[in-house]
């Protein structure tokens, strides 16, 4: 069975471009497609933990109590998540829709 003309094209290339001339050649070409010479990314900056919305003391505290509560470890970060998703409570204001909409752009305006 004959192969079909891409197919030896493809082999042709790479059985240039596996010996040394080929290499060469290849190796000028991503220099030339790079314009500068190639060298290792820097290093990842550290990674540095967000700060706290609270103190430290308060939220140990809080693990104590809750772990307490619970009767098991408690981590800091699910202490953290917790007080976060808590104190996200939305205003339980008696007023209209659209008055609730005034105020909230008087607040934070666009």
């Amino acid at each position: 069975m004959q192969r079909s003309p891409p197919a030896q094209a493809i082999d042709a290339a790479q059985a240039y471009y596996q010996e040394a001339e080929g290499k060469a050649k290849k190796r000028d070409l991503n220099a030339r497609r790079r314009k500068t010479p190639a060298s290792p990314p820097p290093p990842p900056p550290p990674v540095q933990p967000a700060p706290l919305p609270w103190p430290r003391t308060i939220l140990d505290y809080v693990c104590v109590l809750v772990g307490l509560i619970e009767g098991r470890r408690v981590e800091l970060c699910e202490v953290v998540e917790m007080l976060r998703r808590t104190l996200r409570q939305h205003r339980m204001a008696r007023a209209r829709r659209i008055d609730q909409g005034v105020a909230w752009l008087h607040e934070q305006p666009p």
